[in-house]
């Protein structure tokens, strides 16, 4: 048996007898990953592609007999992987990207000649020569996800590689021979890396989206942005305007780090509030950052999807009057945030909605005047949903619970835990309980031609929500006087923004209970599980 053994900076090829289980490495080549060896059907080769320390990756051959080793074409910047043989050994197929997309290309092992065999949209991955050599297998990735699929081997119906690409590339080869490649593999590749600079990536938004905002009476403009490296570990995104009332900036800013265990992220906003007492309403100005660490773990990533992300955070705020004649009576506000989100669901590409989840959010936010604060509080706030499958393909029925327990003298912010149609109601407590019925309608995958939004698909949900509120020590029989319900249809459509970020555009039609009548209620928001 060939196998890749790891080493702390580089792999090897390594031989492992069966019955005697002795294990021999053959090839080990510094700074180098060795990938995916297959035998040739003589048993004399093995081929491997070859990742080198700047991220190029070819196929490769070893010589049993020899004891060397050579590439099968010049090397280049392509991304080349899984080779096979045919069973005469004369020709490797591999998995390339050397046409912009990956297919499956054959390469002749005396010459070095290249052709592309399959001609796909989405890409294929992982060939396979049948023992008879009359039929080639590999995954094969279409809009409902990956497929196993065939074809005949037929050399005529290949395309030369000249005939792919006829533009004078700065990473092109013609094909080389074998042996005009040296054994030296350190001294192939005399480009060195750059070193990595987050900044100039970052600073400049990669995507925005203009947005208008309800803020100190008037309506006002202002748009959303965001930001990412290429390796992931610097991001930032937020919401920023002009208030047209006061002629003040607000905005809320994210920037998350996310090289180091844990991560850290810093929130700074500066945020209009509508306050309303009795009659009267007002807007305040809430100023202030929060600084948050999180540990992050990814405990399974497979069939099933498991995470937990605790996380602490240091909140500093400052409440200012903007507009009306409410003034706060405190002002400052220092605080500490501790909770976790915890998530396990399985879903495969076609899925609207995981095929079955559990995720749970518990937050804890406290305020005393010990950190320096005006404001003595408390508020403990969890989310748990729970997502079934039915005998029908894609339906789902969905059970959502959320609870909210706000103590002291700060406004502590709405958690949603009453039932559609019911806005914050300032109770201490509060308690919901929604059951729906997810069905799929149509798969729309629509991309707007001049904004960054991509229609994925749209979806509808029966269901009855019922929710209660309370104060401490109120004496109220919480579950009969203070109990409210909505029940009816909302209509999910779900987009992408700038390809990632997941919005939810919904119209609900629902019977409410508390007023007796039946409404239509827009919503848009960010699906969090």
């Amino acid at each position: 048996m060939v196998a890749v053994q790891n080493h702390l900076n580089s792999t090897s090829l390594a031989l492992i007898q069966i019955d005697s289980r002795h294990l021999e490495s053959i090839l080990k080549i510094p700074n180098t990953t060795v990938l995916n060896p297959r035998w040739s059907s003589s048993g004399n080769f093995i081929v491997f592609a070859l990742k080198d320390s700047t991220g190029r990756q070819d196929i490769a051959v070893l010589d049993i007999k020899a004891k060397s080793w050579h590439f099968l074409y010049q090397p280049d910047s392509y991304h080349d992987n899984n080779p096979c043989w045919s069973p005469d050994d004369r020709i490797v197929f591999f998995s390339s990207d050397r046409s912009g997309i990956f297919n499956i290309w054959a390469v002749e092992v005396r010459t070095g000649r290249r052709w592309q065999v399959t001609d796909v949209e989405l890409g294929v991955f992982t060939p396979d020569v049948s023992p008879d050599g009359k039929s080639l297998a590999f995954s094969y990735y279409t809009y409902s996800g990956f497929i196993i699929a065939t074809i005949l081997i037929d050399k005529s119906k290949w395309t030369d590689e000249d005939s792919v690409r006829d533009d004078e590339s700065l990473f092109s080869f013609a094909p080389g021979i074998a042996e005009n490649v040296k054994q030296n593999y350190s001294n192939s590749f005399p480009l060195k890396p750059d070193s990595y600079n987050v900044w100039p990536q970052i600073l400049k938004p990669q995507g925005w989206l203009p947005l208008i905002f309800d803020t100190e009476g008037k309506y006002s403009p202002g748009f959303f942005a965001l930001s990412e490296d290429a390796l992931h570990r610097s991001s930032w995104q937020g919401s920023f305007g002009v208030s047209l009332e006061t002629k003040k900036p607000f905005f809320d800013y994210i920037y998350q780090y996310s090289r180091f265990w844990p991560e850290f992220s810093l929130n700074v906003y500066n945020t209009p509030k509508k306050i309303s007492y009795r009659s009267y309403q007002s807007w305040w100005r809430k100023q202030g950052f929060q600084l948050s660490a999180a540990l992050p773990l990814t405990l399974e990533s497979n069939v099933y999807s498991t995470f937990f992300r605790p996380y602490l955070g240091f909140k500093y705020e400052n409440q200012k009057p903007s507009t009306g004649i409410l003034i706060p009576r405190y002002n400052r506000y220092r605080g500490l945030k501790a909770g976790f989100l915890f998530f396990r669901g399985s879903r495969t590409h076609r899925d609207i909605v995981s095929h079955r989840s559990v995720s749970f959010l518990l937050s804890y936010d406290w305020t005393d005047p010990i950190l320096n604060s005006e404001f003595k509080g408390s508020q403990i706030s969890n989310r748990m949903s729970l997502i079934f499958p039915t005998i029908f393909k894609h339906h789902q029925i969905q059970f959502l619970t959320s609870y909210q327990n706000r103590r002291g003298n700060y406004g502590f912010g709405f958690f949603g835990s009453l039932p559609i149609g019911y806005s914050d109601d300032g109770k201490q407590q509060q308690f919901r309980l929604k059951l729906g019925y997810h069905f799929p309608i149509a798969y729309t995958e629509w991309p707007l031609p001049f904004f960054p939004l991509y229609f994925d698909y749209l979806a509808g949900e029966l269901f009855f929500d019922w929710g209660t509120s309370w104060n401490h020590g109120s004496g109220q029989n919480r579950w009969s006087e203070m109990g409210k319900f909505s029940t009816g249809l909302q209509l999910n459509l779900t987009t992408f923004v700038f390809q990632s970020l997941p919005v939810n555009f919904s119209m609900a039609f629902y019977y409410r209970s508390g007023s007796k009548d039946w409404r239509i209620r827009p919503v848009v928001s960010v699906n969090l599980f």
